[in-house]
């Protein structure tokens, strides 16, 4: 499926809301889709908020709070809204350490309604990174190490969980993006197969 406008993604929204009670959603982070979390933003009712509990893809641990997916995401998709407003579960709590957090992820994350994913120019998809072997790997979440990246640390949804969902979207917005998508296509072997493998098993929102 290729989406190709925020009216009509958040109308495929609205229409698992009316077949479910509760939906579950998980979140990327990044600067490129965040757009659509503005857009999202306006839309959101308290009553809407209420019906759906929210997970992230992945996130970036030992730091500072300013630099974690959770926060960046919840100034922009939550703007407005008190904490008590929305349910997001953590990827990371820091009074526990990183295996005890991937049990406890592997506990939480269930099959998702929908997955937002995006896709860097760098070629990584949530935390899992080209060429980039994961440390600590289980069926649904890994710990992962990028000496390279500026955030070395982190936690990620696995390859496994997210070959196995269905309900995955990849949101290419934007001049660049969508140009990146365009090299995706024509290059293939420029990318990490099994990155690209993910985006090929998956919907699109190309704006």
């Amino acid at each position: 499926m290729i989406i190709k406008s925020y009216e009509q993604f958040y109308n495929l929204l609205n229409n698992k809301l009316s077949k479910k009670k509760n939906l579950k959603i998980m979140l990327t982070g990044g600067n490129s889709i965040s757009p659509f979390y503005r857009y999202l933003n306006k839309k959101f009712t308290l009553s809407f908020l209420n019906h759906i509990n929210f997970y992230l893809t992945d996130e970036r641990i030992y730091e500072n709070k300013k630099y974690t997916n959770q926060y960046n995401i919840e100034r922009i998709l939550f703007k407005g809204f008190k904490k008590s407003s929305y349910k997001i579960i953590k990827m990371y709590e820091k009074d526990k350490n990183v295996q005890e957090n991937i049990q406890r992820l592997n506990k939480k994350m269930v099959n998702m309604d929908l997955i937002f994913l995006s896709f860097a120019n760098d070629g990584h998809i949530s935390s899992l990174f080209p060429n980039n072997k994961t440390q600590i790997n289980s069926s649904k979440s890994c710990f992962v190490y990028n000496k390279n990246n500026q955030y070395q640390f982190r936690l990620s949804v696995s390859y496994a969980f997210l070959k196995k969902n269905k309900n995955k979207f990849f949101f290419f917005i934007g001049k660049e993006k969508k140009n990146l998508y365009k090299k995706i296509l024509s290059k293939e072997n420029d990318f990490d197969k099994k990155n690209l493998a993910i985006v090929k098993n998956s919907n699109l929102l190309i704006i």
